[in-house]
């Protein structure tokens, strides 16, 4: 599997990214990513997939003094020179939730679709059009994902309920996943409440996954999955946390809203 990723991310790494780049004339349909100084180099196969999905425009927030600073920031070349690659430098650093909250916060008031997705994914041709078709056909509030799960009733996360006792897509989930990617749009939110997860233990506050699904359920607006074609990883999912030790903050997290969670996204 490791072998596979460096192949695929080194196809991806010689590509000239240039020739899927086009100048962006609106900010109807957002495509929202963060990523660390270590990570950004990596960052090509990710941004070509997205790219070809034809958005409006792509938004890369940066931390200008990282929580995690682990080397210095290097912008590649190619990245300055895409037009359609927004970069914006950040104050504050929400962790991976800085994926979502200046995204929110700059399109606050706006009638946009916002797509927040991870570094590390090279996602499928159908995924954006999937997504935004799936937003304007349902006709109130909700948040569409391509990789979510229910909740346990008991708010146990060692192993979230498998995909058959979710039924068949689209269906109703309690928790979204960046690395599958979800739209969303900006008058969901309450900025000072998204913005609290930096209130968190530093181990909770990196579950952003969590949280955005907490605050979307003690608002009542639905989340559902659809489904679109398979995504893969890149080299930066290498990297990843090891799953055994995020079950304690996500359990944390799962506990912070145990109020929030709706029926609908439980399961026994």
């Amino acid at each position: 599997m490791k072998f596979s990723k460096y192949i695929r991310t080194y196809f991806y790494q010689i590509q000239n990214i240039k020739r899927w780049d086009f100048e962006p004339s609106q900010t109807q349909v957002i495509i929202s990513l963060t990523t660390v100084p270590s990570r950004i180099r990596w960052l090509k196969p990710t941004l070509i997939s997205l790219l070809r999905q034809r958005p409006d425009v792509i938004e890369l927030y940066l931390a200008k003094n990282p929580l995690k600073q682990d080397v210095p920031w290097e912008i590649p070349a190619w990245l300055t020179a895409l037009s359609a690659v927004r970069i914006f430098w950040l104050d504050q650093d929400y962790g991976p939730a800085s994926k979502f909250i200046p995204t929110i916060e700059r399109h606050t008031g706006e009638d946009c679709a916002i797509c927040v997705v991870d570094d590390d994914m090279i996602y499928p041709q159908d995924f954006l059009s999937n997504l935004l078709q799936a937003h304007r056909t349902y006709k109130k509030p909700a948040v569409f994902c391509t990789s979510g799960h229910k909740i346990w009733r008991n708010l146990d996360s060692n192993q979230p309920p498998l995909s058959e006792k979710m039924g068949k897509d689209p269906v109703r989930v309690g928790i979204i996943q960046g690395c599958g990617g979800y739209v969303l749009q900006p008058n969901y939110f309450d900025l000072a409440q998204l913005k609290a997860i930096n209130t968190l233990p530093t181990d909770s506050a990196k579950q952003d996954d969590v949280w955005i699904s907490g605050l979307l359920s003690q608002s009542h607006i639905p989340k559902f999955r659809v489904k679109v074609g398979k995504r893969s990883g890149t080299i930066n999912t290498l990297t990843a946390s090891i799953a055994g030790a995020r079950v304690p903050p996500f359990n944390h997290v799962l506990a912070y809203f145990k109020d929030a969670w709706q029926n609908e996204e439980l399961v026994d």
